[in-house]
């Protein structure tokens, strides 16, 4: 079905026709807390691995494959809290968005 190119690069191999969904995420603290930006918060967690909880739909879903990335791309690691009523919580919000 695909044509191997050889290279390897996933970027290389294929061309992204159009962004088919956003799906936006976002860090929320308290007003009172030392994190303040996503720098400080990248800071604490180099200084406290595994001290931040970060609660997910499950192993797999968009949020923990975005959460995934920010790990990679920042040098971090989460502790995953897999909460799936995540998931039913949002569906009122993407029918009433989509009627």
């Amino acid at each position: 079905m695909f044509a191997d190119s050889g290279s390897g690069d996933t970027w290389e191999d294929f061309t992204p026709l159009c962004n088919m969904t956003a799906y936006p995420r976002s860090f929320v603290t308290t007003p009172d807390s030392d994190i303040q930006t996503v720098e400080d918060l990248v800071a604490m967690m180099k200084e406290n691995p595994g001290s931040v909880r970060l609660a997910i739909d499950g192993l797999g879903a968009t949020d923990h494959l975005a959460a995934q990335k920010f790990e990679e791309m920042a040098g971090v690691k989460f502790a995953y809290v897999p909460l799936p009523v995540l998931r039913r919580m949002r569906q009122p919000f993407w029918a009433e968005m989509w009627s």
